[in-house]
Protein backbone atom coordinates (compact mmCIF):
# COMPACT_ATOMS: atom_id res chain seq x y z
CA UNK A 1 0.00 0.00 0.00
CA UNK A 2 2.95 2.27 1.01
CA UNK A 3 3.76 1.92 -2.88
CA UNK A 4 0.43 2.57 -4.42
CA UNK A 5 0.57 6.01 -1.66
CA UNK A 6 3.79 7.20 -3.28
CA UNK A 7 2.60 6.78 -6.23
CA UNK A 8 -0.36 8.90 -5.92
CA UNK A 9 1.87 11.32 -3.89
CA UNK A 10 4.40 11.68 -6.60
CA UNK A 11 1.09 12.56 -9.23
CA UNK A 12 0.26 15.50 -6.79
CA UNK A 13 -2.43 14.12 -4.96
CA UNK A 14 -3.38 13.27 -2.10
CA UNK A 15 -2.53 9.53 -0.92
CA UNK A 16 -5.69 7.65 -0.78
CA UNK A 17 -5.43 5.19 1.98
CA UNK A 18 -7.25 1.49 3.06
CA UNK A 19 -8.46 3.03 5.97
CA UNK A 20 -10.87 5.49 4.37
CA UNK A 21 -14.25 5.09 4.98
CA UNK A 22 -15.26 6.87 1.72
CA UNK A 23 -13.22 7.72 -1.06
CA UNK A 24 -14.41 11.08 -2.51
CA UNK A 25 -13.53 11.86 -6.02
CA UNK A 26 -13.27 15.75 -7.03
CA UNK A 27 -14.48 15.96 -10.46
CA UNK A 28 -15.39 19.10 -12.47
CA UNK A 29 -18.57 19.61 -13.06
CA UNK A 30 -20.14 21.01 -16.34
CA UNK A 31 -22.87 23.44 -16.94
CA UNK A 32 -25.68 22.39 -18.27
CA UNK A 33 -26.37 22.96 -22.19
CA UNK A 34 -28.99 25.88 -22.35
CA UNK A 35 -31.42 25.60 -25.03
CA UNK A 36 -30.42 27.21 -28.36
CA UNK A 37 -32.70 26.82 -32.00
CA UNK A 38 -30.58 23.90 -32.70
CA UNK A 39 -32.38 21.87 -29.83
CA UNK A 40 -35.90 22.43 -31.33
CA UNK A 41 -35.05 22.22 -34.90
CA UNK A 42 -37.80 20.69 -37.42
CA UNK A 43 -37.86 16.88 -37.28
CA UNK A 44 -36.38 15.09 -40.43
CA UNK A 45 -38.76 12.54 -42.34
CA UNK A 46 -37.41 9.36 -40.14
CA UNK A 47 -37.71 11.23 -37.30
CA UNK A 48 -41.78 12.26 -37.95
CA UNK A 49 -42.11 8.59 -38.84
CA UNK A 50 -40.65 7.31 -35.61
CA UNK A 51 -42.60 9.72 -33.86
CA UNK A 52 -45.70 8.90 -35.64
CA UNK A 53 -45.71 5.47 -34.68
CA UNK A 54 -44.91 5.72 -31.14
CA UNK A 55 -47.72 8.19 -30.74
CA UNK A 56 -50.13 5.14 -32.05
CA UNK A 57 -48.58 2.89 -29.51
CA UNK A 58 -49.50 5.51 -26.72
CA UNK A 59 -52.87 6.24 -28.44
CA UNK A 60 -56.09 4.39 -28.45
CA UNK A 61 -59.97 4.33 -27.71
CA UNK A 62 -60.88 3.23 -23.81
CA UNK A 63 -61.58 -0.29 -23.50
CA UNK A 64 -59.69 -1.22 -26.81
CA UNK A 65 -56.31 -2.33 -26.69
CA UNK A 66 -54.34 -1.89 -29.33
CA UNK A 67 -52.12 -5.14 -31.29
CA UNK A 68 -54.24 -7.78 -29.81
CA UNK A 69 -56.89 -9.35 -31.85
CA UNK A 70 -59.50 -12.16 -31.37
CA UNK A 71 -59.33 -14.69 -34.34
CA UNK A 72 -62.65 -16.56 -34.44
CA UNK A 73 -65.58 -17.44 -36.12
CA UNK A 74 -69.48 -17.00 -35.24
CA UNK A 75 -68.97 -15.56 -32.12
CA UNK A 76 -66.31 -18.49 -30.79
CA UNK A 77 -63.29 -16.93 -30.41
CA UNK A 78 -60.34 -19.78 -31.31
CA UNK A 79 -57.12 -17.52 -30.37
CA UNK A 80 -55.48 -14.33 -29.50
CA UNK A 81 -53.28 -13.09 -31.67
CA UNK A 82 -50.71 -9.99 -30.09
CA UNK A 83 -48.76 -7.76 -32.52
CA UNK A 84 -45.85 -5.56 -30.43
CA UNK A 85 -47.31 -2.59 -32.24
CA UNK A 86 -49.53 -1.49 -35.30
CA UNK A 87 -47.34 0.75 -38.10
CA UNK A 88 -43.87 -0.88 -39.28
CA UNK A 89 -41.61 0.60 -41.33
CA UNK A 90 -39.37 -0.99 -44.69
CA UNK A 91 -36.55 -3.14 -42.57
CA UNK A 92 -38.01 -3.53 -39.37
CA UNK A 93 -39.35 -6.96 -37.84
CA UNK A 94 -42.87 -7.93 -37.63
CA UNK A 95 -43.21 -10.11 -33.98
CA UNK A 96 -46.29 -11.13 -33.11
CA UNK A 97 -47.63 -14.07 -30.54
CA UNK A 98 -50.89 -16.26 -31.74
CA UNK A 99 -51.92 -17.37 -27.84
CA UNK A 100 -53.85 -20.81 -28.49
CA UNK A 101 -54.70 -21.59 -24.68
CA UNK A 102 -58.17 -20.66 -24.20
CA UNK A 103 -59.28 -21.55 -27.01
CA UNK A 104 -62.73 -23.92 -27.27
CA UNK A 105 -61.53 -26.19 -30.61
CA UNK A 106 -57.81 -27.73 -30.44
CA UNK A 107 -55.88 -26.20 -33.16
CA UNK A 108 -53.44 -28.80 -34.79
CA UNK A 109 -51.66 -26.79 -36.95
CA UNK A 110 -50.83 -22.61 -38.00
CA UNK A 111 -49.20 -20.98 -40.55
CA UNK A 112 -48.22 -17.46 -40.56
CA UNK A 113 -47.56 -15.11 -43.56
CA UNK A 114 -46.39 -12.01 -44.75
CA UNK A 115 -47.15 -10.91 -47.71
CA UNK A 116 -47.96 -8.03 -50.59
CA UNK A 117 -50.23 -7.37 -53.03
CA UNK A 118 -51.49 -4.71 -55.63
CA UNK A 119 -54.89 -4.36 -56.60
CA UNK A 120 -55.62 -2.09 -59.93
CA UNK A 121 -58.59 -0.17 -60.93
CA UNK A 122 -60.62 -1.87 -63.23
CA UNK A 123 -60.55 0.88 -65.60
CA UNK A 124 -57.14 1.06 -66.65
CA UNK A 125 -56.31 -2.84 -65.82
CA UNK A 126 -56.68 -5.29 -68.90
CA UNK A 127 -56.86 -8.81 -66.40
CA UNK A 128 -59.66 -9.45 -63.80
CA UNK A 129 -58.86 -8.63 -60.24
CA UNK A 130 -58.25 -11.89 -58.84
CA UNK A 131 -55.91 -11.99 -62.01
CA UNK A 132 -53.97 -8.79 -61.49
CA UNK A 133 -54.06 -10.11 -57.49
CA UNK A 134 -52.39 -13.59 -58.15
CA UNK A 135 -49.85 -11.93 -60.47
CA UNK A 136 -48.98 -8.97 -57.93
CA UNK A 137 -49.02 -10.85 -54.96
CA UNK A 138 -45.43 -11.47 -53.54
CA UNK A 139 -45.15 -13.95 -50.24
CA UNK A 140 -42.02 -12.65 -47.86
CA UNK A 141 -41.95 -14.56 -45.37
CA UNK A 142 -43.90 -17.77 -43.90
CA UNK A 143 -43.78 -19.81 -40.84
CA UNK A 144 -45.66 -23.11 -40.45
CA UNK A 145 -45.94 -24.94 -36.88
CA UNK A 146 -47.81 -28.09 -35.62
CA UNK A 147 -49.50 -27.10 -32.31
CA UNK A 148 -50.69 -30.10 -30.53
CA UNK A 149 -49.56 -29.21 -27.31
CA UNK A 150 -48.44 -25.72 -27.71
CA UNK A 151 -49.85 -22.56 -25.91
CA UNK A 152 -48.72 -20.25 -27.69
CA UNK A 153 -47.00 -19.37 -31.05
CA UNK A 154 -44.28 -16.91 -31.93
CA UNK A 155 -43.62 -15.86 -35.28
CA UNK A 156 -41.13 -12.83 -36.77
CA UNK A 157 -41.10 -11.82 -40.20
CA UNK A 158 -38.93 -8.97 -41.89
CA UNK A 159 -39.95 -6.24 -43.91
CA UNK A 160 -37.98 -6.53 -46.86
CA UNK A 161 -35.80 -2.76 -47.31
CA UNK A 162 -36.56 -2.92 -51.13
CA UNK A 163 -39.76 -2.98 -51.72
CA UNK A 164 -42.49 -0.67 -52.11
CA UNK A 165 -44.69 0.45 -48.74
CA UNK A 166 -48.50 0.63 -48.77
CA UNK A 167 -49.80 3.52 -50.48
CA UNK A 168 -53.36 3.84 -52.37
CA UNK A 169 -53.89 6.10 -55.32
CA UNK A 170 -56.78 6.95 -57.45
CA UNK A 171 -55.68 4.19 -60.08
CA UNK A 172 -54.76 1.27 -57.72
CA UNK A 173 -53.10 0.57 -54.12
CA UNK A 174 -50.42 -1.76 -52.70
CA UNK A 175 -50.78 -3.53 -49.24
CA UNK A 176 -49.23 -5.20 -46.83
CA UNK A 177 -50.75 -8.80 -44.79
CA UNK A 178 -49.75 -10.52 -42.20
CA UNK A 179 -52.14 -13.20 -41.97
CA UNK A 180 -52.68 -16.26 -39.58
CA UNK A 181 -54.48 -19.96 -41.19
CA UNK A 182 -55.53 -22.59 -38.83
Amino acid sequence: MDFVDRLLTSLGKAPISASEPYLSLNTPRTPSPTPTKERFRPLSCRESIDFAIQKELRTGSIGKRKGIFEIGKNGVTLATLTLSRMAFKLGETIEGVIDIEEGPIKCFQIRAALESAEDVDSVISQRSQSSTYRATRLLHGTKLEFTTFARRIQFAFEIPVGVAPSFETSYGTSSWDSEPDF
